[in-house]
């Protein structure tokens, strides 16, 4: 044993609570897949952050570089957090293993926990009540379903190796027709999971557990339960319900499990009925409310795969709130928009929601981040907060000017002097999985060959892969996208183009703070398009669709941009162009 832990992961729940659960129990903790911008890389309990290579289903780089790691630091045990670091990990277990014990379940338990129609199986063979649904293949098995609506579909896993950038979620309708809508637009890409919608709370029971026996549970409940589905921003610790944990034990023990686990449930308070929806085979986002009540799982998990210890304390505080910051904030948004359509008439009341704040007086509240003894995620996360707010703020108010008739003439003036002698060109969105993407693939069509086109992202994860939406919406217009790898937004590459291109407010302003020395040369390419509304939208979540048109609006754009630079240059052939 040399007491160091690998952690694998980035965000500011399920990642930052195991860095910060073990590093105050002594043990040695390095981080790996961090990036740059993540509040939780700046924990004081992290000793050692390494800079490993993207993951890549083509290059393996990734692979050797962490292999070198491990047999040169000769950690106890790998844990990795979130899907996006534990399915690679997974995919190459067999090289893996022989290097560093893995804190991932046994394969063939692990299979039925990341498999929400394998869980759902097997929960109804032990008698464990669930929604009443079906497995639907192809669209004609939709017709006779018989089930009542809402109707509740949920992907066979939340994401399709080795696209480990697009979350496939579970999305709600309220009637057959337009589930239908949905999977006739978007097509069964896999067995899929539909089921009656249950109404009630989110539960979740959260276990350790050794071949198949509970060690340790802790139970929460939700607050705020997301209202487009995801983790909970806002929970509290409660007691452990006899029949919801009878029913996780049961599923641990048909599966032999060995690790920890959230067996999430929903339960009606008014009639007590209770249904079981998913197993999350990995450490959790509510991960940060148990640690706090005492049930410390990360240190749990590795006293007993590490010292081989099955002895841990039962007992936790129940009435402790936690919140996720920024998640909260999406979920106030959601819900102010929410109570204002009067579509959602079974969501809290708004002074329940204005009297959660008193826990924080009560002293019964906790922040995701913020921690007396561990303050500098807390702080970059409000910080983050505030930089995205006034980022929206500015960018609202930029878009607001660019109606103004002399304002907007004046920076397309500026735009067209500057395209007129650009020899490179990068388009900047958030992801650089949609509009970028594109936009640079068009251009290097449209313009010269002389011409340079980059793209990337202000906040891309590198080599992630573009959603299959966009991917089809793009070969409609020439554009390959299937080769595509998300690169993010450097100093390096702002310095070498001439002329940066954005698409919405938001982007032009965190360039804008980020790297103010390349303001001057960044414009809303909505621009050229002659309108008072200058701003591409960012299509991504929606259907093929509202890809072509986004997409019909930036080709159009930059066929602008293309006729521009051909007059600059009188002997090129594009010189005629429209």
């Amino acid at each position: 044993m040399t007491g160091k832990v690998l952690v694998l992961g980035h965000d500011s729940r399920a990642f930052l609570a195991v860095v910060r659960s073990l590093g105050r129990r002594g043990l040695v903790v390095h981080a790996g897949w961090c990036p740059p911008d993540a509040p939780a890389r700046r924990s004081r309990y992290i000793r050692v952050l390494h800079d490993l290579p993207p993951f890549s289903p083509e290059d393996f780089s990734w692979k050797e570089a962490l292999k070198r790691l491990l047999e040169r630091e000769h950690f106890d045990l790998l844990i990795p957090c979130e899907d996006p670091t534990l399915l690679p990990i997974r995919a190459y277990r067999a090289e893996f293993d022989p290097l560093v014990r893995l804190a991932l379940p046994e394969e063939e338990a692990f299979e039925v926990a990341l498999d929400k129609i394998l869980s759902w199986e097997l929960a109804k063979q032990l008698g464990i009540p669930v929604p009443q649904g079906a497995v639907v293949r192809a669209l004609p098995e939709l017709n006779g379903l018989g089930l009542r609506p809402p109707l509740v579909l949920k992907p066979r896993t939340t994401f399709r190796y080795p696209d480990l950038v697009n979350r496939h979620g579970v999305r709600t309708f309220p009637d057959l027709l337009s589930l239908r809508a949905y999977l006739e637009r978007d097509g069964v890409q896999d067995a899929v999971l539909v089921q009656e919608f249950v109404p009630g709370i989110g539960v979740g029971v959260e276990v350790l557990a050794a071949r198949g026996e509970v060690l340790s549970a802790f139970q929460h409940r939700r607050v705020h339960e997301p209202l487009t589905g995801g983790g909970s921003s806002y929970r509290v610790s409660v007691s452990l319900d006899p029949q919801l944990l009878e029913a996780a034990r049961a599923l641990m023990e048909a599966l032999g499990y060995t690790g920890v686990a959230m067996v999430e449930f929903r339960v009606d308070p008014r009639t007590g009925r209770w249904v079981f929806l998913e197993i999350n085979g990995r450490f959790w986002g509510s991960l940060p409310l148990a640690v706090t009540c005492g049930a410390d799982f990360p240190y749990y998990l590795y006293r007993l795969l590490v010292l081989g210890e099955h002895r841990f304390p039962q007992a936790y505080r129940v009435g402790v709130y936690a919140r996720n910051l920024t998640l909260d904030l999406v979920w106030l948004r959601e819900y102010t928009r929410a109570c204002r359509s009067s579509q959602r008439p079974s969501l809290p009341s708004p002074l329940r929601v204005v009297g959660e704040f008193g826990n924080l007086v009560l002293l019964r509240e906790h922040i995701d981040t913020l921690t007396l003894d561990d303050p500098a995620p807390g702080w970059a996360e409000i910080s983050s907060i505030g930089r995205s707010l006034w980022a929206q703020v500015t960018g609202h108010l930029r878009r607001l000017s660019l109606r103004v008739a002399p304002v907007r003439c004046l920076e397309l003036l500026r735009l067209r002097r500057r395209l007129s002698s650009a020899r490179s060109l990068l388009f900047v969105c958030r992801g650089n999985l949609c509009r970028s993407p594109f936009a640079e693939g068009y251009a290097r069509r449209i313009l010269p060959a002389h011409i340079r086109v980059r793209s990337a992202g202000t906040g891309a994860r590198d080599s992630a892969l573009s959603p299959p939406e966009a991917v089809a919406a793009a070969a409609a217009f020439g554009v390959n996208l299937r080769g595509h790898r998300a690169a993010r937004l450097s100093e390096a590459l702002l310095a070498e183009a001439d002329v940066v291109l954005v698409f919405d407010g938001t982007d032009l302003e965190r360039i804008r703070q980020a790297f103010p020395r390349h303001a001057r040369k960044t414009f809303l390419l909505g621009l050229l398009n002659g309108g008072r509304e200058v701003i591409l939208p960012d299509p991504y979540g929606g259907g093929e669709e509202r890809y072509r048109d986004v997409y019909g609006a930036i080709a159009r754009a930059l066929e602008c941009a293309a006729r521009l630079v051909a007059a600059s240059e009188p002997n090129s052939p594009r010189e005629a162009i429209g």
